[in-house]
């Protein structure tokens, strides 16, 4: 017969089973890209494909100018058709909200600091935005459609390389 001479051997030996049962029976982890957070997902230019003001469609309307917004982690920069630079924001991503928040602060200009309180939504290479346009009337809270004043709808579709107008 085996003689057991430290008593903390078969206690421990114990814990590592019991351990091993737990973690065999809980559900495989999500993996995600190494080292991507939410706000990596956002990253990179994005072509405007509709827009609504106030529930109503404006995207013909729009068409000349159609905006491209170039996302990096600390800006997005706006382009209207044909590559003229139309300013810029510094934003705030809050993906941990539901939905995601995101504050859009100008940079420059006569609005320089103003902020505008928008939600997000990333659906793939699919990204919308409501914005507020009067700040004081506070955030979206949904992407019900309606006709609520001052809020704008942009939808946005990843841009491939090579492919901004």
């Amino acid at each position: 017969m085996l003689e057991v001479k430290d008593r903390r051997l078969p206690a421990l030996f114990l814990v590592a089973i019991a351990c091993a049962g737990i973690s065999t029976g809980a559900p495989a982890p999500v993996y995600r890209e190494r080292g991507k957070t939410e706000r990596d997902h956002i990253l990179g230019t994005w072509k405007q494909v509709s827009v609504e003001s106030e529930g109503v469609d404006r995207s013909a309307a729009e068409e000349p100018i159609r905006l491209h917004w170039v996302i990096k982690p600390n800006t997005i920069t706006l382009f209207t058709k044909g590559k003229r630079n139309s300013g810029s924001w510094t934003y705030k991503l809050n993906s941990t909200q539901k939905p995601a928040t995101l504050d859009l602060t100008v940079v420059g200009g006569h609005a320089n600091g103003e902020t505008y309180p928008s939600i997000c939504q990333l659906e793939g290479d699919r990204l919308t935005v409501l914005l507020q346009s009067f700040p004081k009337l506070g955030r979206p809270l949904d992407f019900l459609p309606r006709k609520a004043r001052g809020v704008g709808r942009h939808v946005f579709v990843r841009v491939k390389s090579g492919e901004v107008e």
